[in-house]
């Protein structure tokens, strides 16, 4: 059993916890502000032979072009977000993914065409959406970015499924709404995946999102990202650019990416998964520490907690010991920003009867009456004697009731203890005095007064009783 001093344990009864700390302290960034330098920019968007630097308005990905890349400029594409940051995002994060997108093929202040899609010679942006478990595309949103002119905030699309490597036309809501955005990277798309909608977007006349498929396409969608552990999103031209092609990624999930070219503005509180949270138990074992198992997410990294258990201050770390009953604990995430966010959770903290008698019969086999009495052993004597004092008068009962050793009952043993470690104590102070005043008197005197001193007495009147009784 873990040793706790006597004293500690009677504070910690008195407020019915004890806490310890079990994690590094993280500094607050300055104002909310973390450095860029911090994270190389592909660790938020990136996509093959792509590269990527950071922007005022976010992560900047340039996708090859045909003029480089030929035929095969089709298999290239802006990934968002990237490898690194997807679990930040995954389904045992969140049930959504929200991302502000900017993409530039045309110039609007020279009248420049920078780019077009190799397919069919215009403004068709295609986002595929993918499963991360399985790499494999289940949905595409295609936006006819030039229609109505490319400067035009509302374009029409098309939206699919995409079943074994296919598209399937499933939707007829297409027609119906326009989305918001533009290919001149100055109005950014706003997609937003969820399990419930699939596909959301902005558009035209209305101030709310808008679900961009039918039920098929929702429903079949559903199936394909059934095991799924999260989703990310591919943007390129229909079959390619024709040219380098810039597309930034702004925000994900609400945190701007935005820089003033040294620091991100970190604004957005972690977010505990699912998955942790489901580990938490109901139920733990008093006088005993446990470490809460909740993790928290933050697109930025390092997380830092706390716990306050029954309103009391806040300690760092994710551990406390608490003392039989029900408990009030709530953990804090807190991230480089300073953003906190919370978890309240309810404990019972059990300890029963024949726990306590487990464990005062592992103290008897480990050590006899006198070996209990030492040094090294008496703090596990007075953390035992302030558990029993814990319990109701019902289960005191049931433990001086139960048998120690041969015909002893615990009980017994216990006021044995008690007094001896009294007389321990009160003899303390006079026992050196005692010993020099006796050094002159016989072998026989010095050895009784050496036992009176040290208070072996009566252990040896704890069993010539314990033997006369056998002899009854």
């Amino acid at each position: 059993m873990k040793k706790i001093n006597f004293i500690v344990l009677g504070m910690l009864l008195a407020s019915g916890l004890a806490l310890t700390s079990g994690s590094k302290v993280i500094a607050k960034a300055e104002n909310g502000n973390v450095a860029i330098n911090n994270f190389e920019a592909w660790k938020f968007a990136a996509g093959w032979e792509t590269s990527q630097v950071y922007t005022n308005e976010g992560v900047k990905v340039t996708v090859p072009g045909a003029d480089t890349k030929g035929d095969s400029a089709w298999q290239y594409s802006a990934e968002l977000p990237a490898n690194d940051s997807r679990d930040t995002f995954a389904f045992d994060v969140g049930d959504s993914l929200t991302l502000e997108i900017l993409v530039k093929m045309y110039d609007a202040s020279t009248s420049t065409q920078l780019s077009e899609s190799v397919n069919d010679g215009g403004g068709a942006l295609e986002f595929y959406f993918t499963n991360s478990s399985t790499n494999k595309d289940f949905a595409m949103l295609r936006i006819w970015a030039n229609s109505g002119g490319w400067t035009n905030a509302d374009h029409s699309f098309e939206i699919y499924n995409i079943v074994n490597d296919s598209t399937v036309w499933t939707s007829q809501k297409a027609a119906d709404y326009w989305v918001k955005g533009d290919a001149a990277g100055n109005n950014k798309f706003t997609l937003v995946f969820d399990k419930e909608n699939i596909i959301s977007s902005y558009v035209g006349g209305n101030d709310s999102l808008v679900a961009l498929g039918n039920s098929t396409f929702i429903e079949t969608a559903k199936t394909a990202i059934s095991d799924a552990s999260g989703v990310y999103v591919r943007v390129k031209g229909s079959n390619g650019f024709t040219k380098n092609t810039d597309v930034t990624l702004c925000s994900i999930n609400g945190q701007s990416l935005a820089n003033d070219g040294t620091n991100f503005v970190d604004d957005v509180a972690p977010v505990f998964t699912k998955s942790s949270l489901a580990k938490v138990a109901g139920e733990v074992p008093a006088y005993q520490e446990y470490e809460i198992p909740a993790e928290a997410n933050d697109l930025f990294g390092s997380v830092a907690y706390a716990i306050s258990v029954d309103g009391n201050e806040k300690v760092e770390g994710k551990k406390f010991t608490p003392t039989p009953g029900n408990h009030e604990v709530t953990l804090y995430a807190t991230d480089l920003g300073g953003n906190v966010t919370s978890k309240s959770f309810t404990f019972n903290a059990t300890y029963s009867a024949a726990t306590f008698i487990d464990e005062w019969h592992s103290l008897r086999v480990d050590g006899s009456i006198c070996e209990m009495l030492s040094d090294g052993n008496v703090s596990k004597l007075e953390e035992m004697f302030a558990k029993f004092d814990a319990f109701d008068a019902s289960s005191q009962e049931t433990i001086r009731d139960t048998i120690d050793i041969d015909d002893v009952k615990i009980g017994e043993t216990m006021d044995y203890l008690k007094m001896m470690l009294a007389n321990k104590a009160n003899k303390t102070n006079s026992t050196n005095q005692s010993i020099v005043n006796i050094a002159k008197e016989d072998v026989a005197t010095t050895s009784i007064v050496l036992l009176l001193a040290l208070g072996i007495i009566p252990v040896v009147g704890y069993f010539l009783i314990s033997k006369k009784r056998k002899e009854i």
